[in-house]
């Protein structure tokens, strides 16, 4: 493991994260409540579980299986996701390649623009904004036995993603409006504006590994 301590925050010493760890629900300003509602229901394919007054603002917390994967938070004057510090993307994992074949089949059936669609070997990705244009990612996780033997930028340059051959796995059923238990949250993908400051805040503070 590689720890940068340009900008030390543990004075030297830090200790590992358990490989057990996973990100819980992200939460995204948006302008529009009801219409945000609408995009990660019909689209993604999630629940609302909770809906209501936190504070100053309504949220809703949507989930798949009891568990919520994203809470959305009603912001009317919420600054446009973009190329500035903050969010790139959310990636958002469904359990199996059939899954993200019936999300794919959701977008298509609702002519949502997608930004990009790749086979990074690991895993398949589609690439979508929401509504106030915060990204996201869906994706699928090959078994980790078939990724490549090294993950680097030498064999991470992402191939088409096989849209046809992808929606042809749904040919012969109906449109699925839920998604299935076992969508999670992968990666949380960011702009920093101080990449070496942000990689020793992220390992040396909070335990990541590079």
């Amino acid at each position: 493991m590689t720890s940068v301590h340009r900008y030390p925050y543990a004075d030297g010493s830090h200790s590992v994260l358990p490989d057990a760890l996973r990100l819980g629900p992200v939460r995204l300003a948006v302008t529009n409540l009801d219409r945000s509602v609408a995009f990660y229901t019909t689209v993604l394919g999630l629940e609302v579980a909770v809906r209501g007054r936190e504070g100053a603002h309504e949220v809703a917390h949507l989930a798949v299986g009891g568990e919520d994967v994203v809470v959305l938070e009603e912001e009317p004057d919420a600054r446009r996701a973009g190329r500035h510090p903050g969010l790139y993307h959310v990636a958002y994992n469904y359990a199996t390649r059939l899954e993200l074949a019936r999300a794919l089949r959701r977008i298509a059936e609702r002519r949502m623009p997608i930004e990009g669609a790749s086979d990074h070997g690991a895993h398949e990705a589609i690439y979508l904004p929401d509504p106030d244009g915060n990204g996201l990612e869906v994706a699928w996780d090959r078994p980790r036995e078939q990724w490549p033997a090294t993950l680097d930028l030498s064999n991470l340059r992402p191939r088409p993603l096989d849209l046809d051959g992808l929606l042809a796995l749904t040919a012969d059923e109906p449109l699925s409006p839920r998604a299935e238990a076992g969508l999670r949250v992968g990666h949380v993908h960011l702009y920093v504006g101080d990449l070496m400051r942000t990689i020793a805040f992220y390992v040396d503070l909070l335990g990541f590994e590079l």
